[in-house]
């Protein structure tokens, strides 16, 4: 796995400085680069695909549950190549390198409004009685 060094508006991997990217799943899926544009994810598999791997926080996802995401029931035989162009499509709409491949497995670098709300109700539960709002 690259090293990742973050350093507030960007984030370093590996020989990369990238943008950091906001993956927002709360609501419709919106990708937004670190100056507050919208990046355009074309196909509903691109998103699907996207909104698989964000969900997994940075973990790997396997080749073979993006499949599963991808169709509901009956994947074709030509499935595995498909996912694998929409990573390479991502990988071109999101810049280097958002999506790190491990094998046959892929994760996503890049923060997500999940990670927040979640870091925000731990941190909620954390406070005191006598610290949490009225």
């Amino acid at each position: 796995m690259p090293p990742e060094v973050s350093n507030g508006q960007s984030r370093a991997i590996g020989r990369y400085l990238l943008t950091v990217t906001e993956i927002r799943l709360l609501g419709p899926l919106e990708v937004v680069s670190g100056s507050g544009e919208r990046v355009r994810i074309g196909s509903t598999r691109d998103q699907k695909v996207l909104a698989a791997l964000a969900l997994a926080s940075g973990r790997l996802v396997a080749l073979d549950h993006l499949v599963a995401v991808a169709w509901d029931v009956d994947p074709p035989s030509t499935a595995r190549h498909q996912v694998q162009k929409s990573i390479a499509s991502l990988r071109a709409a999101l810049g280097a390198p958002v999506i790190i491949t491990d094998g046959t497995a892929y994760r996503v670098v890049a923060d997500t409004d999940v990670a927040a709300f979640e870091d925000r109700v731990r941190s909620a539960v954390a406070l005191e009685p006598a610290q949490a709002a009225p």
